[in-house]
């Protein structure tokens, strides 16, 4: 799925994240890796559904495989309207 640089795209297991001369990851020109990306954005479940959320939770799961096991590796954060 192709969007612009300001948007998230679906989760593909069979898109593969690319690495730049710089050393970060990404979808854009780079050299192929064997990992997957899987972003997860939650909003606090305490916030109406008709007003805005002043906080969201957010999940990254990055995924590869190693001589036939799949591998995980997760971090949590928050993102928070402090303006």
């Amino acid at each position: 799925m192709q969007g612009s640089a300001n948007q998230l795209k679906a989760y593909d297991p069979t898109v593969f994240l690319n690495v730049s001369g710089d050393g970060l990851y990404g979808y854009d020109a780079g050299t192929p890796t064997k990992y997957t990306r899987k972003i997860i954005i939650t909003r606090d479940p305490s916030c109406a559904s008709d007003n805005p959320c002043d906080d969201y939770k957010v999940d990254v799961q990055v995924m590869w495989n190693y001589q036939g096991t799949t591998y995980t590796s997760e971090a949590e954060g928050y993102l928070y309207n402090w303006y």
